[in-house]
C-alpha cells in the first residue's frame, strides 16, 4: 500500500496521476498495484450506485460505471463543468468482495479436484495444528501464495511486531519434477495455497510421537492428502541440494521409478524461529482402506515392531513382521520390468552416497463379503502420485521413502559397532547399517525374495502408473 501511495505521488508532475493528498480528498483510496498486471490504481464507489470499483490511474476522462451503465469524471480527472462528457469512455469492471471471493472459492475448488478421485476416510491423517505448528503452517501457506504472486522466490512481510520470511530453493529445479510427475501447476498450487479470503490454516499436522521413525520431523499434510510437507534437518536440506540435478535427471529418464517425489523445498522464518520443509507425494493417498503398513529396509537385525509401536492405533510393521506375515506381490505382467526398475533406483542410491532408505508398503486385504465392487482402478492419463499393484486378494501401494541420508563418517562408525556386536554375538553380518553398495544389493535382493511371487506371471503389463486421489 505504501509503496503504491509513494510510486504514485513521485509521478505525479509527469503523469498527471493525483498525489496522496488529491487521492485522500476526494472518495477515493489507494491500493496497492496489481500483482498480475503491474499497473497502479485506486478504489472508489460510483456516484450513482455506490458499488466500488478499481480505476485505473492512466488519464482517463471519464468512466462507465460496469452495474448501472452512469457515466462520470473520475476524481483525478480534472475538467471544467462546461465540458460535456465526451469520449473516450473507460468501462469499468465493478469490484464487489462479495463477488471477488465467490470466484476465487470457485475456481480454487475446480483447480483442486480436476483430475482427482477420493482418498478412502480411513486413511486420512493429522490433526488440526496449534501453536509452533499453527504459526508454520499459516506462514508457509501465505508465503508459497505471495511467491506465485509475484514471481520472487523469496517473500517477505510483517504479522505485527514478527517478521516472517518463506524462500523457495530452486524453484527451476523443482519446477522439473512437477512437470516430469505430471504435476500442475495449477493443481500444485490449489492443494498448498491458503484458501481465498482464508486466514486459518488448513493442513493438518502429524506430530514427531505419532510418526513411526526416530527423527525428531512433524509433517503437515495438504486437506487432500495428497501432499505432505516435512520439516528436514540440516543434513537433510544439504544432501537434497548435492543430489538434487542428478535426481532430476533420474526422474526424467526413469519415469516409472518407486522413488518418493520431491516437489519443493522451503525455509521458513518466523521471528527468532525458523524451519525447513519438503513437499512430497503422500504414497498412502489411496482409494482403498489401509490395513497394515510395512517399512522395509532389507536388514533382519532388531527389524520388527516394537511393544510401544504395537499399542498405536495404525502401527508399522517392519522386516520380521513382513516374513512372518506370508504376504507376497504377484506383478500382473512382468516380473522382470518391475525389478529392471527397483534396480535402477538402487543403483542410483548407492551411486550418490545414500544409505537407510526404505520401501514404505500399505497392504489392503480383500473380503469378499465387503468389497463386491473390486476392481483395480484404472490409471489416470497423467502420471500421479500413487503406485499400487493389485493381485485378487490384496492391493498394495509402495514407495522408495527415507532417501536423504548419507554414508557419512558417523554412519561408518556405527556400521563399525553394529558388526562389531553381531560378530561378538556369533550373528549374520546384517545390521542395518552398511556401506551404500551393500546396502542397495542387500535391499534389492531382499525385495526380490520377500516381496515378490515367483509364480507365472499373468497376461497384462505391470504398471506403476499413478492415478490422483484428493478428498471432496
Amino acid at each position: 500500500l505504501a509503496w503504491g501511495m509513494a510510486a504514485a505521488a513521485s509521478t505525479h508532475t509527469a503523469t498527471g496521476y493525483p498525489t496522496q493528498a488529491e487521492v485522500h480528498g476526494s472518495a477515493a483510496s489507494w491500493v496497492a498495484p496489481d500483482l498480475k498486471t503491474k499497473e497502479l490504481g485506486y478504489a472508489t464507489p460510483c456516484p450513482s450506485c455506490g458499488v466500488r470499483m478499481v480505476i485505473p490511474l492512466d488519464p482517463v476522462l471519464n468512466v462507465q460505471c460496469f452495474q448501472c451503465d452512469s457515466v462520470w469524471v473520475p476524481p483525478h480527472v480534472s475538467q471544467p463543468d462546461n465540458v460535456a462528457l465526451r469520449e473516450p469512455i473507460h468501462r469499468v469492471k465493478a469490484r464487489t468482495h462479495s463477488l471477488d471471493s465467490f470466484k476465487n472459492a470457485v475456481n480454487f475448488v475446480i483447480h483442486a479436484n480436476t483430475g482427482t478421485s477420493k482418498v478412502k476416510i480411513v486413511n486420512k491423517i493429522g490433526s488440526v495444528p496449534k501453536g509452533t505448528h499453527r504459526d508454520f503452517a499459516l506462514a508457509l501457506q501465505r508465503g508459497l501464495k505471495q511467491i506465485r504472486l509475484t514471481g520472487e522466490s523469496v517473500v517477505r512481510w510483517n504479522r505485527g511486531t514478527v517478521r516472517e520470511t518463506v524462500q523457495a530453493v530452486e524453484p527451476d529445479l523443482f519446477a522439473q519434477v512437477r512437470s516430469h510427475c505430471g504435476v500442475s501447476e495449477r493443481e500444485y498450487n490449489a492443494s498448498l495455497e491458503l484458501p481465498p479470503e482464508s486466514h486459518r490454516t488448513h493442513f493438518t499436522v502429524v506430530g514427531a510421537g505419532e510418526a513411526s521413525g526416530k527423527s525428531p520431523s512433524f509433517f503437515l499434510l495438504s486437506p487432500d492428502q495428497k501432499f505432505i510437507l516435512k520439516t528436514c534437518t540440516v543434513g537433510d536440506y544439504k544432501c537434497l541440494l548435492r543430489i538434487l540435478r542428478p535426481y532430476v535427471n533420474h526422474l526424467g529418464t526413469h519415469r516409472d521409478t518407486w522413488i518418493s517425489k520431491f516437489f519443493g523445498l522451503y525455509t521458513v522464518k518466523i521471528g527468532a524461529r525458523h524451519a525447513s520443509f519438503l513437499a512430497m507425494n503422500n504414497f498412502f493417498a489411496g482409494q482403498y482402506a489401509i490395513h497394515e503398513k510395512y517399512d522395509l529396509k532389507g536388514s533382519t537385525y532388531r527389524r520388527e515392531a516394537s511393544a510401544r509401536e504395537l499399542r498405536k492405533k495404525s502401527p508399522v510393521y517392519k522386516d520380521l513382521d513382513w516374513m512372518r506375515s506370508g504376504h507376497r506381490w504377484e506383478f500382473k505382467g512382468s516380473r522382470e520390468q518391475a525389478m529392471e526398475t527397483l534396480k535402477q533406483d538402487v543403483r542410483f542410491l548407492a551411486q550418490q552416497g545414500i544409505i537407510d532408505y526404505s520401501l514404505l508398503v500399505g497392504v489392503h486385504k480383500r473380503a469378499a463379503q465387503t468389497d463386491p465392487s473390486w476392481h483395480e482402478p484404472a490409471p489416470h492419463p497423467i502420471r500421479s502420485l500413487v503406485l499400487r499393484q493389485v493381485t485378487e486378494k490384496t492391493m498394495i501401494y509402495f514407495g522408495i521413502v527415507d532417501i536423504l541420508t548419507p554414508y557419512s563418517t558417523r554412519k561408518k562408525l556405527e556400521k563399525f559397532y553394529q558388526h562389531s556386536l553381531r560378530r561378538r554375538s556369533g550373528g549374520m553380518n546384517d545390521a542395518s547399517c552398511t556401506d551404500p553398495q551393500s546396502y542397495a544389493k542387500r535391499f534389492f535382493e531382499f525385495i526380490e525374495k520377500y516381496s515378490v511371487d515367483h509364480l507365472p506371471t499373468s497376461p497384462g503389463t505391470f504398471t506403476c502408473a499413478y492415478h490422483w486421489v484428493v478428498v471432496q
